[in-house]
């Protein structure tokens, strides 16, 4: 009787260039393959690709491997979605790959689905400029656009205690009364868990911008 070897999982390659911390990983099932992150600096352009493919090099995953690429479309940064969405949609072009994204929001409450003391009400801070930052206080939920002393006012009356998500650190500063939390979960970790319901399929994948073309006033977004 012949034997049936196991049956491999589709490999995925995971890009997030939304963030301070740009991340990319190799995903096969809800297995991370392989993943690295580093801070950025504005040179995405030249160091995104270049660490793809020592990425998949150093686990022998050739770019005909991957199967599907998933992306963070933002809000985030214009210098770095430009180059994640753009470098994204052209592998899943190339490859004749299907392409799915899941916007800043969504894969933050993923992250830090864990976090913090459940009695304690919490809410996600991202950043939208030196002195601005959105606030979304429930998973789906609209995310507002407030200025830094709107925020610490706002977050007071919504009884937040903990706060999570991605701000710089002078904005952590100003928002000192309230806990701000850390996930210990990886981005590839985070990506490997989510189901399809939870990523939205795309022909070609658009950059939600913090600033820029895709987000202006008034203060409501989505």
């Amino acid at each position: 009787m012949q034997k049936v070897g196991k049956i491999q999982e589709m490999k995925k390659l995971a890009i997030n260039t939304a963030l301070k911390t740009t991340s990319i990983a190799i995903i096969d099932g809800e297995k991370v393959v392989a993943e690295k992150s580093w801070l950025a600096e504005n040179d995405e352009a030249e160091r995104l690709m270049p660490e793809i493919s020592k990425l998949l090099k150093s686990k022998k995953v050739k770019y005909e491997d991957i199967k599907e690429i998933i992306v963070v479309r933002g809000p985030g940064s214009f210098t770095g979605l430009r180059v994640g969405i753009a470098a994204a949609n052209m592998m899943a072009y190339i490859l004749s790959i299907p392409i799915s994204s899941i916007d800043t929001f969504a894969f933050l409450w993923e992250l830090n689905e864990t976090l913090g003391d459940k009695k304690e009400k919490s809410a996600l801070t991202l950043f939208a400029g030196k002195k601005e930052l959105y606030i979304q206080l429930k998973k789906g939920a609209e995310p507002l656009l407030k200025n830094l002393e709107e925020s610490k006012e706002f977050l007071k009356k919504e009884k937040v205690k903990t706060i999570f998500g991605s701000i710089v650190e002078e904005q952590e500063k100003e928002l000192k009364d309230f806990k701000f939390i850390k996930s210990k979960k990886s981005f590839g970790e985070t990506i490997a868990k989510l189901s399809s319901k939870d990523l939205k399929k795309e022909k070609i994948v658009k950059p939600l911008y913090v600033k820029g073309p895709a987000i202006m006033p008034p203060k409501k977004i989505i």
